[in-house]
């Protein structure tokens, strides 16, 4: 998942990680993996705050 920078810091990320984890259960997942590079530490940020 990628969010324009012009488009951050609004909640879309956060909405659109709900809605495929909603979508993801619906079709029968049990599991999502999240993978961030390490020097991307706005990346890693919103995966601990969004509890990915």
């Amino acid at each position: 998942m990628y969010v324009q920078p012009d488009h951050r810091r609004g909640g879309l990320g956060k909405r659109l990680v709900t809605r495929f984890t909603s979508w993801a259960r619906e079709e029968g997942a049990d599991l999502a993996e999240v993978t961030a590079y390490a020097g991307n530490a706005d990346a890693i940020r919103f995966c601990e705050r969004s509890g990915s």
